[in-house]
């Protein structure tokens, strides 16, 4: 099964942002986010049912936990990963 889900972050003086995360091997290039004139940054990402772990990537540098996320688990390098769990009914916890 396959959720769409959408990925959000306020970054106004960005200039560009990605998600990258377990569900595309980290790739910090492969998922582009869209910006709004307030700052506000979103991505919808077809994932597979099961836990996922990403960060938002800002400028192609600054790797970032969603700061609205409910869960965060060490990333092995001194920072945090964000989680989100997909059921078959949809996001099941971010």
């Amino acid at each position: 099964d396959t959720v769409y889900v959408r990925f959000q972050l306020a970054a106004p003086d960005a200039r560009v942002v990605a998600v990258a995360g377990s569900f595309n091997d980290w790739r910090s290039d492969e998922l582009p986010m869209m910006r709004d004139r307030d700052g506000i940054w979103t991505v919808t990402v077809p994932l597979p049912v099961g836990e996922h772990r990403y960060q938002f990537v800002v400028d192609g540098a600054q790797w970032r936990p969603d700061p609205t996320a409910h869960a965060q688990v060490d990333d092995g390098f001194g920072g945090a990963n964000s989680v989100i769990v997909v059921g078959a009914r949809g996001l099941v916890r971010s």
